[in-house]
């Protein structure tokens, strides 16, 4: 049950972590009215969601494509959001 438990925990962080960082990501290629408006959104929203997720599927995590990342980590850790 523990390990159940704590897998669990692991496979909703990984998703929140995922959330955060498409969030920030899409911030990048705003204006900033934009991005005033999706980081209100965030601050008053969840990002506790996984309706996008696919829980029982299978992954491949062989193929180039799912090791692509499509984040930009040196211009999201430049992001200063007050």
């Amino acid at each position: 049950m523990i390990v159940a438990t704590a897998c669990k925990m692991l496979i909703q962080n990984a998703i929140v972590l995922w959330n955060y960082l498409y969030f920030f990501q899409h911030l990048l290629d705003k204006n900033d009215c934009e991005k005033e408006k999706i980081i209100n959104d965030i601050r008053h929203g969840s990002v506790m969601c996984w309706h996008h997720v696919n829980l029982q599927g299978e992954y491949d995590f062989k193929r180039p494509s799912a090791n692509h990342s499509i984040f930009n980590m040196k211009e999201i850790m430049k992001l200063k959001v007050a």
